[in-house]
């Protein structure tokens, strides 16, 4: 056999054998996910469950995930997050709404309709079955809140390689925020919706805007006689509620007497917050009680304010006097006519038993890092939605842009940018690169589901 032939046959095995070690190593090493099912199953202990998917998607993924309650002990006690995940393409940009509640359902808002984006929607902890048992109140802070954001966004990113937007609204505009101050580059935008940032329980700014600032004089007066009409027909208005509080079956924990005052109070907000801003509507001392009693439950119902929904909300009032902070109820113009013998306050709905302080620290420090370094950032007010009061004061250290839409309210945006369409447009198309040919498709089903829980919940 001659040399050439002994070489070729030596070339010849190699390349086998080398062929028989690829096979090798393809069966016995670890199989690459390859479908969106085995990519969301990869989740470490999340249940993964496809669902219907919202019209203009093409599939649709209801997830729970364990998420630590102290992030810094990542072993330790656990509770399950909900996730909604809307999906369009692995290439698609993602819209990631951290919801400021629980979730009730899976609904698509118009900023993920705007991107043509998939969209993940995510429960806040501590709500609804998103709550750790026993409850370890001390965790229930924005620290930990950004972690949970931010462990979803590490996740899903390999899933979704396009780019990542973060958008939340009222609360959970809040909760977008102090996830983008902890975590700046896991999303390349935020856009946030009707976000107060406030600095004490009983911020100082609404006031000044609710007395002095929104509508004019003379709406201001007229809300503030209608308060103590309201008041002044107690004994008139106090049987009607009774039968309604009978006829639903309706429990208040601090008393019907002090949720009608409450309801009263929080009327002056309440106004402004929704509209109608019609203040010719309002009724004067020619009205009967009753057409008082349905105008006020009309646009303010007591309901609300029903001990179901407030110890749902316990989470809420927990993080808005402990580190969020609030507003007060006015009462100043209608002392005189107050009959609750203690000061009203939604502190009176924290959870009971439970040691707490406030403390602005993390306010304070997220507004200083919007001014100064929160760059590729949307804000959305509406004119007289008072929570424009405490929106973010913008220096001009940044890139960000910040709308207040003439003649809004709480849900402001949701019908597009008015006049700064064209503005809004450009910026988010510098920060995302993704282009935007049309305005916003409005989605009614977010709509109603946004404007459902807020009107239902009243807090910001």
């Amino acid at each position: 056999m001659t040399r050439c032939i002994l070489v070729r046959i030596f070339i010849v095995t190699l390349l086998m054998a080398h062929v028989a070690c690829d096979k090798g190593d393809t069966s016995s090493g670890p199989v690459q996910p390859q479908t969106l099912e085995e990519r969301l199953a990869l989740l470490p202990g999340a249940s993964v469950t496809e669902i219907e998917p919202p019209a203009g998607f093409n599939r649709a993924f209801e997830i729970v995930l364990p998420q630590p309650v102290d992030h810094n002990s990542p072993t330790g006690q656990q509770f399950n997050q909900r996730i909604f995940v809307s999906h369009r393409s692995e290439s698609s940009p993602t819209v990631f709404i951290p919801w400021g509640y629980t979730i009730s359902r899976n609904n698509v808002f118009p900023m993920t309709e705007l991107f043509g984006a998939n969209q993940i929607l995510m429960d806040h902890r501590y709500f609804g079955d998103a709550s750790p048992v026993p409850i370890v109140w001390e965790h229930m802070n924005v620290v930990q809140a950004a972690a949970d954001c931010h462990r979803v966004c590490d996740l899903l990113a390999p899933v979704y390689t396009g780019p990542w937007i973060s958008h939340g609204i009222s609360k959970g505009g809040g909760t977008a925020l102090i996830h983008r101050r902890f975590y700046p580059d896991d999303v390349v935008a935020t856009i946030a919706q009707v976000a107060p940032i406030m600095f004490d329980t009983a911020d100082t700014r609404f006031d000044n805007f609710l007395l002095n600032e929104v509508g004019d004089a003379l709406c201001r007066t007229r809300l503030q006689q209608f308060q103590r009409l309201v008041l002044s027909r107690r004994a008139d208005l106090m049987p009607m509620y009774e039968a309604y509080a009978s006829q639903n079956q309706l429990s208040f924990r601090l008393g019907l007497e002090a949720a009608f005052e409450i309801n009263t109070l929080e009327f002056l907000f309440y106004f402004w917050q929704y509209g109608p801003f019609d203040c010719s509507a309002i009724p004067d001392s020619t009205f009967s009680s009753q057409e008082i009693f349905e105008y006020l439950q009309q646009m303010s119902n007591i309901e609300w304010l029903r001990d179901g929904l407030m110890d749902n909300l316990a989470p809420a009032w927990y993080q808005l006097y402990t580190e969020l902070g609030y507003y007060r109820l006015i009462e100043d113009h209608v002392s005189d006519v107050i009959e609750t013998p203690y000061q009203l306050s939604y502190s009176l709905f924290c959870p009971q038993g439970i040691a707490r302080s406030y403390d602005p620290t993390h306010m304070y420090d997220l507004v200083q890092w919007l001014q100064t370094e929160g760059d590729n950032i949307l804000y959305i007010y509406g004119e007289y939605d008072p929570n424009t009061a405490c929106a973010v004061a913008l220096t001009g250290q940044s890139n960000a842009l910040k709308i207040i839409l003439p003649g809004g309210n709480h849900l402001a945006g949701f019908d597009g940018f008015g006049p700064f369409t064209a503005e809004v447009h450009d910026s988010l198309e510098s920060w995302t690169g993704i282009t935007i040919d049309d305005a916003p498709i409005m989605s009614s089903a977010g709509r109603e589901e946004v404007t459902g829980v807020m009107r239902e919940k009243h807090v910001r």
